[in-house]
């Protein structure tokens, strides 16, 4: 149905009106105020505040308003709990009131109809088309949806009015597993074979065995006297859980990551299934500084054309700034002479005015680095780097292997 019909639609007055389900000497909160259920008079409920003791006397519908505004709370319990969520279908707009009536409106046509009331799909439909056509609307309800509202109608609408067709969502409790405890354990055994590296015929056959062995036991044989038909076989035993089953509970309880690091391996599953995202930079320079080394792609070669190799290069980085505030170059393998020469660079002041055209105001990076980050290579991940941080008053911060 679209909503220009429903908000078009005029609530009758009189019982149609929705009713909250009080009974006289429940406890009404109002506005945090509680009040004593006295009596009904017509459709007005008569209240008592419980401090001042004075009379409020309010209509179903403005209490209908009070509640779907969250203003109102209700429950047939003592003064000394706390207010919950009453426990009635509501009405808390126009618009949901409107559609109730609308509801209302299709069901009272297919109870009073001349003919009179039948269940049959084709009749139905006929009717609720001709209800339809009258009301002047392009599309119209289904005969199970009819069917569905003439039921709530069987049930409530003599003591709610047009409440009885709202959601009623305060009964929607939570779904978990109806099956027996000795499937669920079997279920979460074959569960943990699937994960060491079976397949799912064995995590099957694992679920199997358990239920063959509570079946032999003496908790299983007094289960079987009371236990539910659908889960006992022909023989009075209780049944397995199916691969159907198995699988459905794989797919539930075993996330992509640990199904793979179970099966394949944890690196995997890493590389696989993990997320990345954007460490926040700190708020000043030299508090977190990235060291790493590369060999640099240049040969070089002296004026008489002698080759003198590939130098290796150690950076150091700011994050803060993504300035490099230090460097070491040489022709050996990196190490940890290496590293404390890029780290004395990296820390003092830079002399290079005697490059032409520069400064040492050029270079301003000097100071005491906060937290260094490394690697796992050997030129990092040695004590003499160690005991020199401890030394010089900056934490070493040892990335995980295989995550730059």
């Amino acid at each position: 149905m679209t909503s220009s019909h429903l908000k078009s639609v005029e609530v009758p007055h009189g019982n149609l009106y929705p009713r909250l389900r009080l009974v006289v000497g429940d406890s009404v909160w109002i506005n945090g105020e509680e009040h004593f259920v006295q009596k009904r008079q017509r459709d007005k409920w008569i209240l008592i505040h419980l401090e001042t003791q004075e009379l409020l006397i309010e209509t179903d519908l403005r209490l209908v308003d009070l509640y779907g505004s969250g203003k109102l709370k209700y429950r047939s319990r003592s003064s000394m709990c706390p207010p919950l969520s009453p426990m009635a279908p509501h009405l808390e707009d126009p618009h949901a009131r409107a559609a109730a009536a609308l509801k209302h409106d299709y069901v009272k046509y297919v109870m009073q109809h001349p003919t009179g009331f039948r269940t049959s799909r084709k009749w139905l439909k006929d009717r609720i088309a001709e209800k339809a056509l009258e009301r002047g609307e392009e599309t119209s309800p289904s005969p199970t949806s009819v069917l569905n509202w003439k039921r709530l109608h069987d049930a409530h609408f003599q003591e709610i009015g047009l409440a009885a067709y709202a959601p009623r969502h305060d009964l929607k409790g939570k779904r978990g597993s109806r099956l027996p405890e000795a499937k669920k354990v079997a279920l979460d055994r074959a569960v943990d074979r699937y994960l060491q590296g079976g397949s799912i015929k064995d995590a099957h056959l694992e679920a199997l065995s358990y239920i063959s062995d509570v079946n032999r036991s003496a908790e299983g044989k007094k289960y079987s006297e009371s236990a539910p038909l659908k889960h006992l076989d022909e023989k009075g035993l209780l049944t397995p859980p199916s691969l159907s089953t198995l699988e459905r509970e794989i797919r539930r309880k075993v996330s992509p990551f640990v199904k793979q690091a179970g099966r394949i391996g944890t690196y995997y599953a890493r590389k696989n299934c993990q997320s990345y995202q954007t460490r926040g930079l700190p708020d000043r320079p030299y508090g977190e500084v990235e060291v790493d080394f590369t060999p640099v792609d240049l040969i070089l070669v002296d004026d008489n054309r002698v080759i003198l190799g590939r130098p290796y290069l150690i950076a150091f980085l700011d994050r803060a700034t993504r300035m490099v505030v230090g460097f070491s170059i040489s022709f050996d393998v990196p190490g940890y002479a290496s590293v404390l020469d890029g780290l004395r660079n990296a820390i003092f002041q830079k002399r290079i005015d005697h490059i032409d055209g520069l400064n040492d105001e050029d270079w301003p990076c000097m100071g005491r680095i906060e937290n260094l980050y490394i690697d796992n290579g050997r030129e990092f991940a040695n004590g003499h780097l160690l005991a020199a941080a401890a030394d010089l008053g900056f934490n070493l911060i040892r990335l995980p292997p295989r995550e730059p």
